[in-house]
């Protein structure tokens, strides 16, 4: 399929000197790799042992394929929450439990500072980062009321 012969190299070798779109260096040794690898294949397939196997594998459609790579990706997502946490997350907890901005964040930050530090997790981490983010959205900064001048005379209106 993705075999090229020594006088095809050398053809495409002499076409490039007319034509733009012949294939680069990289792109041949990439062909001839991939060449290397289909004759493995290829070979692997006709051995007895692998036949059985080659033959389950073709009858998993697409549905058994996309599942299974979604179960990949929520077990790497929750081994990823699971970690432990570094240096730069563990200053951004003690900073949001200084704070004073917003009260259910700053608890929240206390109480996961309370926990021995290799019990902290990424999860935490990212709760009290949404927890800030949802707290900001929710306040609502008003501006300085203005006041007028205070009298300090009571003025009597003028009557004609």
């Amino acid at each position: 399929m993705f075999k090229l012969k020594k006088s095809e190299n050398q053809s495409a070798q002499t076409e490039s000197k007319t034509s733009l779109s012949t294939p680069s260096v990289a792109t041949v040794m990439m062909i001839r790799h991939l060449s290397k690898l289909e004759s493995v294949f290829l070979n692997l397939k006709q051995h007895p042992k692998f036949q059985a196997f080659f033959k389950k594998v073709s009858t998993f459609s697409s549905q058994h394929i996309a599942i299974g790579m979604g179960g990949v990706i929520v077990i790497a997502g929750f081994m990823a929450l699971h970690k432990p946490i570094n240096d730069q997350q563990y200053a951004r907890i003690l900073e949001v439990a200084q704070q004073t901005q917003y009260v259910s964040s700053q608890q929240l930050a206390q109480r996961v500072l309370q926990r021995p530090i290799e019990d902290v997790r990424l999860k935490h981490v990212l709760k009290i980062n949404a927890a800030v983010q949802f707290e900001a959205k929710r306040i609502q900064h008003y501006a300085p009321i203005q006041t007028s001048p205070v009298k300090t005379e009571f003025e009597y209106p003028e009557y004609e």
